[in-house]
């Protein structure tokens, strides 16, 4: 049985605005695993560069929250975000902002990330 190499990372939050009754995304983050080794980083719509240290630390994260997961953490606002992860053999599991286990949550780990490497670097 072939291993599942992960291909794609998607991660998506957004919140409902009230005053336009409808939901809006406020971050958008792309990362795409090409066959040669390079990735593309895309947030909001724009390529960014990042070191691969960074890249293989989150995919490491992403790994344990998805195999070790064990919580549900439960959010009550007005946000919302989900991870899409694409294999490299065409399969795709979704997990909401709040799964994961006791250290962290696709939400925390993901917001984190952008913050500590996109939005502050």
């Amino acid at each position: 049985m072939e291993t599942k190499v992960i291909k794609k990372l998607e991660y998506q939050r957004s919140f409902f605005n009230l005053e336009k009754m409808r939901s809006e995304i406020i971050d958008d983050l792309t990362i795409e695993f090409k066959e040669n080794g390079d990735r593309l980083i895309t947030y909001n719509q724009k390529q960014v560069s990042l070191d691969d240290s960074k890249i293989d630390e989150l995919v490491e994260k992403v790994i344990s929250i998805t195999k070790n997961q064990g919580t549900i953490n439960e959010y009550i606002d007005d946000c919302g975000a989900t991870l899409k992860i694409t294999y490299n053999d065409e399969t795709i599991d979704e997990f909401d902002r709040g799964f994961g286990n006791e250290e962290t949550d696709v939400g925390m780990l993901f917001d984190s990330f952008i913050y500590d490497n996109i939005e502050n670097d």
